[in-house]
Formats: C-alpha cells, structure tokens, sequence
C-alpha cells in the first residue's frame, strides 16, 4: 500500500512537499520507535535541510559533522560551533536520544528540557516533549511520567507520536500496581484504533496486564482457600 501511495505521488504530483512534510512522512512510513530509530531519522532530515533548504557553507559544515558523529562530544562540538544552522537542533537532540541509551536519563532529560526551550517552534519539539516523559518513566518517577503523558496525551490529540503518550500511561499504571486502570488504557485504545499502526503493541500490553490481573486474582483465591484447609486439618489430623 505505501509502495502504490508512493507510486501515485511520483505520476500525479507537479511539486515536492516542503522538508519538514518530508520529514514527518519519512517517521510515519518507517514508524520508527522514538528512542531507537531516531539517529537514522534526524540524519535523514538533516541531508534534506541541508542540501534542499539551507546551501550556506556554515550550514553545510555542520550537516557534514553531524553526519559522521559517533560521540556525543561531537554533537556537543556542533551545538557550541555551529548554533544557527539546522545541525544544531538535532545535534542537542541527538545527545538526549544518546544519553538515554546509555541510561543516563537525567542528562537525557535535561537535553530534551533544553531543546525545547531553544527551539519551541521545531518541528521535533513535541518528541521532545514525550522524550522527556520517557526519561522520568525511566528515573521510576512515575507520577510525574503518568501526569507528563496525559498532558501530551490531551495537549497533542492529532500529532502522530500521540499512542506513545497513551501507551505510556498504561505502563505507568502498571508498574505503580494499578493494572486494572491499565487495562482500560489499551482496550479504550484499541476501540479507537483497531487498524492503528500502535494497535498492535498495544494488544500486546493488554494481553500481559491481563495475566496480570488473572495471576492476582489466583493468589487472592488461595489466600481465601488457605484458613478453610488449615481448618479442615484440624478437624480431621488423620487425613
């Protein structure tokens, strides 16, 4: 279906679409997880950036470093060297993505806290957002991650990265114990969306939680049974 969508597009249509259309499309299309896929995504917008909207010799330095940065002290070097061109947004969001995989989540939190407020108008603001939601998931502030979610959840209803924040509330829930909560995420989620590119992770996550349940509900069983058997034997020690 993508392959004809495409298809169509390259018969019928007279203009290319603006970089950042381009960019968000590249995300839905490949429906990269945020945290994993975004290295191969930002390098992909930066080559377009830089090659179709911006041919400055700065500008075109900088997408060349940040092209062939491994390190996070060279995605430091870009943001400090390089701070008006394109590069430089994602460079400081790249390091967020790269602390975070190292599990370093409060410095992965605060690049994320820092993008957005340098660059509240970028077209990866919101994913910073949900970043940093991520990171106080992983801290084990859950709380503070479960209210973070709902806000993007409310405050972003159409953006594309919105099931992560719902799925996210569902995690939450259940790492704070509330399975039953967690449940009703994933099946109002599925009721919604039972063709949505997440549906599938999120029939996943509904089919744990509810061993979940069922497993909790066996051991409170066995607790009620317990006094009644050890009753029994007391009536009855030669059984």
């Amino acid at each position: 279906m993508a392959q004809a969508n495409n298809d169509e597009k390259k018969t019928t249509g007279t203009t290319e679409p603006p970089e950042q259309d381009m960019f968000l499309q590249f995300i839905r299309e490949q429906g990269l997880p945020l945290f994993l896929g975004i290295g191969i995504a930002v390098v992909v917008y930066l080559g377009i950036m830089a090659y179709r909207g911006h041919k400055a010799s700065l500008a075109r330095q900088a997408a060349n470093k940040l092209a062939m940065a491994q390190k996070v002290e060279q995605l430091q070097e870009i943001v400090a060297h390089y701070p008006k061109t394109p590069s430089a947004a994602v460079a400081l969001f790249s390091m967020g993505t790269a602390f975070f995989d190292d599990g370093q989540y409060a410095l992965a939190q605060q690049n994320f806290r820092q993008f957005r407020q340098r660059y509240p108008d970028h077209v990866m603001a919101p994913a910073a957002e949900l970043a940093q939601n991520y990171c106080l998931e992983a801290q084990g502030r859950l709380e503070e991650a479960l209210r973070g979610f709902r806000s993007f959840a409310e405050s972003h209803p159409e953006h594309f990265v919105t099931p992560l924040a719902v799925l996210g509330q569902g995690r939450c829930l259940e790492q704070m114990g509330r399975p039953e909560e967690a449940r009703t995420i994933y099946e109002d989620y599925i009721a919604e969306h039972p063709e949505g590119q997440w549906t599938p992770l999120a029939e996943t996550a509904l089919l744990y939680v509810k061993q979940e349940i069922r497993a909790r509900g066996m051991k409170s069983a066995g607790k009620a049974v317990k006094p009644d058997a050890a009753a029994g034997e007391f009536l009855n020690p030669s059984k």
